[in-house]
């Protein structure tokens, strides 16, 4: 049997930017417990609505292998209006395989969308790229990808055929109009916004010398091929990897962007999804650092307001991997780029044995409704959950 944990939000009294709701609907919390295993670990659990036929919901995971990075093939599970959860099935388009260099390539990072304009899943992520276990072997927690070999990679789902794409990858200029090199790109682990004619803004990282640079860039898409139309703004800060991992949201007329560092997360907006204004550290609306670094975050925008999922320091929380754990969610002030304290509320909490809750997807159903997707890394052993914490507003 699947468990579930609800938790009611109510009472938040605060003060908005006079474009925000002045006294928030309180909104439900409801963690559902929709796969669990004791020995086939996947990870990157991210879920998408579909908006055609009995199949409601796809989500999709990375099988993970014994090693840092030990990304394998990517499974489906999918949920049907009539039967529910159903178990992972390997999606064969999308499985780990050798590249004409002798090297194994594998999908991973994956974030499954529903895009309206073509009604297909459109997936975007990363390859990874690695040697072959038989020659190169490892010993212990090394490494297992080849850390600056990646690219853009993507693959649709066609739901009125139950088909998949094979794994595609988007072509880039070799130079970007600020003179950067693309090299060592990707796409892992963002959350992208789909413009009204079917274009797609998708949040993307770079390296530059030692340091990784977020970007966003504009593509065309026509429910088969995703194409580079132009980039934005590019952001990073010199401390230790720089800026990757991005994520977009679009809020009353406004973009939001925001990015993982090593050291902090940060945040920008925009007027077009392209040309940001200055990068600012996440803090709270008292001035105080919110605490997240490390990790992802990711944004749920609706008329209820801009609220941002993640993880941060100070939730007695030490003996949890970089602090991934709990998943936190909290409105955002749009004009002042700040966390406001009083609305921060546990999303999902620390797991049994301090599991890593860092990697994680947010879908967006409708207005009154949210859901958050993680699959509990544990750090021992290969037992773990996969869970859904459904964020509901009363009206």
């Amino acid at each position: 049997m699947y468990k579930a944990i609800i938790i009611l939000i109510c009472g938040l009294t605060f003060t908005l930017d006079k474009t925000e709701r002045k006294s928030p609907t309180p909104y439900h919390i409801h963690i559902d417990t929709v796969y669990h295993t004791t020995d086939t670990l996947f990870l990157q659990a991210r879920t998408s609505i579909i908006k055609s036929g009995d199949i409601d919901a796809l989500m999709t995971k990375s099988f993970y292998g014994m090693h840092t990075h030990s990304y394998g093939d990517v499974y489906t599970m999918v949920h049907s209006k009539t039967k529910g959860w159903q178990p992972p099935l390997l999606v064969n388009q999308l499985i780990r395989h050798k590249t004409d260099d002798g090297l194994l390539r594998a999908f991973g990072d994956v974030t499954p969308e529903w895009h309206q304009h073509t009604q297909t899943v459109l997936c975007t992520g990363k390859s990874f790229f690695s040697y072959p276990l038989e020659e190169k072997p490892l010993t212990g927690n090394q490494r297992e990808d080849i850390e600056h070999m990646q690219e853009i990679a993507y693959a649709v789902y066609y739901p009125q055929t139950n088909t998949w794409s094979s794994i595609q990858v988007v072509a880039l200029p070799d130079t970007l109009t600020n003179g950067d090199r693309l090299l060592h790109v990707n796409a892992g682990c963002t959350q992208r916004y789909d413009m009204p004619n079917g274009d797609v803004l998708l949040p993307i990282r770079y390296m530059k010398g030692k340091n990784y640079v977020s970007t966003t860039i504009l593509c065309s898409y026509d429910g088969r091929e995703l194409k580079y139309k132009q980039h934005g703004s590019s952001f990073t800060v010199p401390a230790a990897r720089g800026l990757y991992e991005p994520s977009i949201t679009y809020h009353k007329g406004e973009y939001f962007l925001t990015m993982r560092g090593d050291e902090s997360a940060y945040v920008a907006k925009s007027k077009d999804g392209l040309h940001y204004q200055a990068l600012q550290e996440w803090k709270y609306n008292d001035g105080q650092w919110l605490g997240s670094y490390n990790t992802q975050q990711h944004w749920i925008s609706n008329k209820h307001g801009l609220f941002l999922v993640y993880t941060r320091k100070g939730a007695n929380n030490d003996k949890v991997f970089r602090h991934r754990a709990p998943l936190f969610i909290a409105q955002v002030d749009p004009s002042t780029l700040t966390v406001i304290k009083d609305t921060e509320k546990v999303l999902i909490p620390i797991p049994e044995g301090n599991g890593d809750l860092g990697n994680f997807g947010v879908t967006h159903l409708h207005d009154n409704e949210a859901w958050v997707t993680v699959s509990v890394m544990p750090q021992t052993g290969r037992d773990t959950n996969t869970l859904i914490a459904k964020v509901k507003w009363d009206h």
